[in-house]
């Protein structure tokens, strides 16, 4: 009997792992940055830009479609009367051009970028003229963080239209792992009570005859 228990164990543990690999994996990230994740800004005078590239490749094995989203803009430059103004720019489109506090936490898709292509967003800081001798020294910093993951590979064609559903037919193959495995498990756990009742019977029979 303890045989029989161990091996409805392994079943069900078998039954947890089926479903487990079933799991989708977590896509990975497909972008590498090939400049500094942030950068400190000064500059040398009100209407002065000081400018930055924020540079990354694609390594992934297709085309990808990445955002970039900024984390942090603080610093003296940012704060007084006059505060310094941020440019984001791809390619010539300009994507933002503000004050510090409305980048941060902004998202900007970067639109698609081919296998081991390179990307380059370019951003500037300018003082307006009205800023004064206030932001002579003043200095901030700026953080961003790039992501893009691999899209899901396209399903395969099907070589002929499927066959209409019948009823009772499964409506997914999902459906019908799930189902299957289901059955087999009671099946399994009917053959399991089978053989504890014989068991039980043969044991109840050897005591009469005794």
């Amino acid at each position: 009997m303890y045989s029989l228990v161990k091996f409805a164990g392994a079943l069900a543990l078998a039954a947890l792992v089926l479903i487990g690999a079933a799991a989708p994996a977590q896509a990975a990230d497909v972008i590498t940055q090939e400049t500094p994740s942030s950068v400190v800004v000064q500059v040398t005078g009100p209407g002065h830009p000081t400018e930055w590239d924020i540079t990354a490749r694609n390594t992934s094995s297709g085309t990808i479609s990445p955002t970039l989203r900024f984390t942090e803009a603080e610093g003296a430059l940012f704060q007084g009367a006059h505060p310094a103004q941020i440019d984001v720019t791809l390619g010539g489109v300009q994507l933002y051009s503000g004050d510090a506090s409305g980048l941060v936490g902004a998202e900007f898709p970067l639109g698609e970028i081919p296998q081991n292509a390179p990307m380059t967003v370019n951003a500037s800081v300018l003082l307006p003229y009205e800023a004064g001798d206030e932001y002579r020294t003043a200095d901030a910093i700026v953080s961003w963080e790039l992501s893009a993951f691999d899209a899901p590979a396209p399903a395969p064609a099907p070589a002929s239209p499927p066959a209409p559903l019948e009823p009772g037919d499964l409506a997914t193959t999902g459906g019908s792992a799930l189902i299957l495995l289901i059955a087999a498990v009671a099946a399994m756990a009917v053959l399991l009570g089978a053989l504890l009742f014989l068991s039980s019977r043969r044991r109840e029979s050897t005591a009469a005859e005794s």
